[in-house]
């Protein structure tokens, strides 16, 4: 901003400071540095982030009806008469006015025409403090002397008025708002994905599922899904087999209904993913479920069931099993001619638990589902064996936060249900009372009807427990809810069962649900054993990045946050750090490198060799991608990207053909039940940020177990748990031989993977899959039993494995796959820094989303096999097709020595 020299503008701030010249020729203005203020306070306004405001700070106030809006003044002295322009840097709220002098009214800002607006709350949350803009409110006639300027923040119109001022700057030449920097400043340069030369365009030719593919793993397949008869569970329970009884392993992913797809194209799409080792698909989503006003609650949505018939009959044809999500409460609005009872909110989360309508209209959605002949296969679900588990229903739970949502008629209901439970746990409501020392509750006991309360959600969780433990009675009223809420689940989902085996047939395996717990510490074993009336225990579990902005449910646009994360630096963040409940299957319907994280081929080498050490034999990509590869920017939920999709043929080996060693278990912990109810705190927690040093209060140790266990024990090998058994008979390896905390080390039980969170590099190292992912070009040469790598890529994830499935020594055709990173042609970022998981950390803000095609960074590796058979390298296309790209086999003392070109993703050698 410029004022003409000979005007010589000069602030007075604050605190009766000397005037002082400004150093170029405009009048830059705090807005913290008022020389008076009346403001009223808002915690949630006074939640900046510092990184992205002028000075560190701002000014702020939300006024009430009946309260005087704040204002904030400033004073001017100037020497000379003079015309200036007047810019201002605000979050304007619902308004924003300035008075010059004694003016009879203040002028009002047109909100707007901001430009260059920014989020600026601490964590980047775009709607409160709203985003902060310059916006220029014209020309102000300045005589010689001192000027008072008073700005009214949130305006004089509403009745509520809040907003906020970062500063204001007075010129009379041109300005060119640049954030937070003033002209004379230097603001970081924005960051573009690649420079030139750096990356390739990844335009993917369509695939005509040519036989002649080098690389196709369609034969992994059967030729339809189910030719051996119904999936079923292991004698041991723990894992799955065939209908022969031979073992089998799933290689997964998700995909919502394609109405736009014929079904030849929903066909040719199940073999494009089983060409790249698919063999389980999760289909579907609520679109079953009436959505009409006036619609019975019994009511099917017959063109979205035809949909689901379709998508089986598909993915059938292909080797492809399948799994139905059939319903998702919070994604469900109940309609006024459904007759439920009324819970005071249109979502119906909880209610399938208890409330008789919701649960009548529950089993006829099912019954429709699995009862209705698929005309595309002549057969009824219910009797199809290409359907390998029935999902009960997804993320809904009364240990989640949800269930504190539960109000009106249905609560009251919920607690009617609850007195006859403590009537039998107690003997009678007086003596619950007697128990919980007269413990009040959330929403308010009314003994005299013989309703008691609830506590809220907020109530189980450890900090729940921390401000109200002490309070005679908390913790026995605590433990009496969580029970009765588990038991309430655990009778919902034996009653499903019961339905679906014996009125409508189906001989499929369960799997009740998939959801996680308002304090997964605290209350996710009593989730787990709610489970284990069905067969198959789940949880969806993602690594969710930073990422915040307008729409960031489900898009990436310019003006959005984010952080990139990985798992190689982070491995307590693993979406396969879970526990298994013993003698049940475990999968994750629900999995996925959440973009727009930049790390996100190391997701499925990751995947499948965690999933194989602790196995855990179904992991779902979750989001849409049944049709082929992604086909735009800004659509978050996809797995069909380049370095996820891309990465699935070597993963897909590894998982589905055992190339990595199941070993013992690290951890098999033993719960009673009760301790369940008393939310006892497990020796290992599922929490990504479980500390043992701290999160240990209330722990149930044992003379085998004398601490809590370190989280990394996830890496080490398996961890089971055992419901309603002795604590005593918990077993726990030698975990001291495998973590090294000094170090950043971790090795699994089986000593074939190790991960090097230090230098961010996780290693697969076993005869017959051998790997790295991470931050190669730093961490130098890696050192395999049969390979050895150099990458000069920043990161990379890097993969061999066999295609004959013989050890990578003795094999004679070789698969080697690359990923490296990739971004939208035109993607360009800029560093800020942000609020993260409590602490200011760096992170960028997108400036552009770019476009289609997407760039990969080029490959820039050298790879040596110990095996002299392999003279001939052959570059694929990404449909497995041979390319007419001469790559050079160098051959020295019994090995092949290979450049990767640049496009490298699959490489044979054989």
């Amino acid at each position: 901003m410029r004022v003409f020299r000979p005007l010589a503008l000069v602030c007075a701030l604050a605190c009766g400071n000397a005037a002082s010249r400004a150093a170029e020729p405009f009048v830059w203005v705090e807005g913290e540095q008022a020389a008076k203020r009346q403001l009223v306070d808002n915690a949630g306004l006074n939640d900046v982030n510092p990184d992205e405001l002028s000075g560190g700070s701002w000014i702020c106030s939300f006024s009430h009806e009946k309260e005087l809006t704040g204002t904030a003044e400033y004073v001017v002295d100037v020497p000379q008469a003079g015309t200036c322009y007047l810019w201002v840097r605000a979050a304007a709220g619902t308004g924003l006015a300035c008075r010059l002098d004694d003016a009879k009214d203040p002028v009002e800002v047109a909100i707007d025409k901001g430009k260059d607006a920014i989020p600026i709350a601490a964590d980047g949350n775009p709607f409160y403090p709203p985003r902060a803009a310059w916006y220029e409110l014209g020309t102000v006639e300045l005589t010689q002397g001192r000027h008072t300027l008073t700005w009214y923040l949130g305006g004089m119109k509403a009745k509520d008025r809040w907003g906020g001022m970062d500063c204001f700057v007075l010129t009379t030449g041109a300005f060119r708002p640049n954030g937070k920097y003033k002209p004379d400043e230097k603001s970081p340069e924005a960051i573009p994905a690649f420079t030139p030369g750096q990356a390739w365009d990844f335009v993917p030719q369509a695939d005509t599922l040519d036989p002649s593919a080098v690389l196709d793993l369609r034969y992994l397949n059967e030729k339809v899904a189910g030719e051996h008869g119904f999936i079923r569970l292991s004698p041991d329970g723990n894992s799955f087999v065939r209908g022969d009884g031979q073992p089998i392993r799933f290689w997964a992913a998700s995909s919502s209904p394609r109405p736009e797809m014929d079904f030849a194209a929903q066909k040719r799409a199940a073999q494009f993913l089983a060409k790249r080792g698919v063999n389980f698909m999760r289909l579907g989503d609520n679109s079953i479920i009436p959505k009409a006003e006036g619609s019975e609650i019994t009511d099917v949505n017959e063109k979205a069931l035809d949909e689901i018939f379709k998508g089986v009959a598909a993915m059938k044809s292909a080797g492809i099993y399948s799994m139905i999500i059939p319903y998702w409460a919070c994604q469900v609005k109940i309609q006024k001619s459904w007759g439920v009872t009324d819970p005071g909110t249109t979502n119906p989360e909880g209610l399938v638990f208890f409330e008789p309508t919701m649960q009548k209209g529950f089993k006829a959605w099912f019954k429709a589902l699995y009862t209705r002949k698929n005309p595309y296969t002549g057969l009824t679900l219910a009797e199809d064996p290409a359907v390998a588990i029935i999902e009960v229903q997804n993320e809904d739970s009364l240990l989640w936060w949800g269930f504190s949502n539960i109000k009106g008629d249905a609560q009251i209901l919920l607690r009617r249900l609850f007195a006859d439970f403590l009537k039998k746990k107690y003997g009678s409501l007086e003596k619950a009372r007697e128990s919980w020392q007269n413990h009040g509750s959330w929403s308010p006991d009314e003994w005299d009807k013989g309703l008691p309360g609830f506590m809220h959600a907020w109530d189980l969780t450890r900090d729940g427990r921390a401000k109200k433990g002490k309070t005679p009675g908390f913790e026995q009223r605590a433990a009496a809810q969580t029970e009765f809420l588990a038991r309430l689940m655990h009778k919902f989902n034996s009653e499903m069962a019961a339905y679906l085996r014996d009125e409508l047939g189906c001989k499929q395996l369960i799997n009740a649900n998939n959801w996680r717990t308002s304090d997964v510490t605290m209350t996710q074993d009593a989730e787990y054993w709610s489970y284990t009336a069905n067969d198959v225990i789940g949880r969806n579990f993602y690594v969710a990045v930073y990422h915040k902005g307008v729409n960031d449910g489900w898009r990436i646009d310019a003006g959005h946050y984010y952080a990139d994360v990985s798992m190689t630096r982070n491995p307590v963040g693993l979406p396969i750090n879970v526990k298994q409940p013993l003698g049940r299957a475990f999968l994750l319907p629900e999995i996925l490198w959440v973009p727009p994280d930049l790390y996100q081929s190391e997701g499925p080498l990751m995947v499948a060799a965690q999933t194989a050490l602790a196995g855990i034999d179904i992991a779902c990509w979750s989001g849409s991608g049944i049709g082929g590869w992604m086909d735009n920017t800004w659509f978050k939920w996809v797995w069909n990207s380049p370095m996820t999709l891309g990465q699935f043929p070597a993963a897909a080996l590894i998982s589905r053909q055992g190339l990595v060693e199941a070993g013992k278990p690290a951890v098999v912990e033993h719960r009673r039940l009760e301790d369940l109810w008393e939310r006892k705190t497990p020796i290992l927690s599922e929490e990504s940020g479980w500390d043992p040093n701290r999160d240990t209060g209330n722990i149930t140790l044992t003379s085998s177990v004398k601490a809590a266990l370190d989280p990394l024990a996830f890496l080490v090998g398996a961890v089971r748990v055992v419901y309603d058994s002795d604590p005593a008979k918990t077993e726990v390896a030698d975990l001291a031989k495998y973590i090294d905390r000094k170090n950043k080390m971790v090795r699994s039980i089986t000593g074939q993977i190790e991960t090097d969170y230090g230098k961010g590099v996780y290693r697969v190292n076993s005869p017959t899959a051998q790997a790295v992912v991470g931050f190669l070009r730093d961490a130098g040469p890696q050192h395999l039993a049969d390979v050895d790598i150099t990458c000069r890529n920043a990161y990379a994830t890097i993969a061999v494995v066999p295609l004959d499935g013989k050890p990578i020594r003795q094999s004679g055709k070789v698969l080697v796959q690359v990923g490296t990173v990739c971004r939208p042609t035109g993607w360009t970022v800029l560093p800020t820094r942000a609020r993260i998981s409590g602490k200011q950390s760096d992170c960028f803000r997108i400036l552009s989303g770019g476009k289609m095609p997407f760039q990969v960074e080029n490959t820039e590796a050298t790879i040596t096999v110990a095996n002299g058979r392999l003279t001939q390298a052959i570059l694929l296309d990404i449909n497995g097709m041979a390319t007419q790209t001469p790559v050079e086999v160098k051959l020295s003392g019994g090995k092949a020595t290979v450049v990767l070109p640049a496009n490298t993703i699959y490489l044979v050698l054989q």
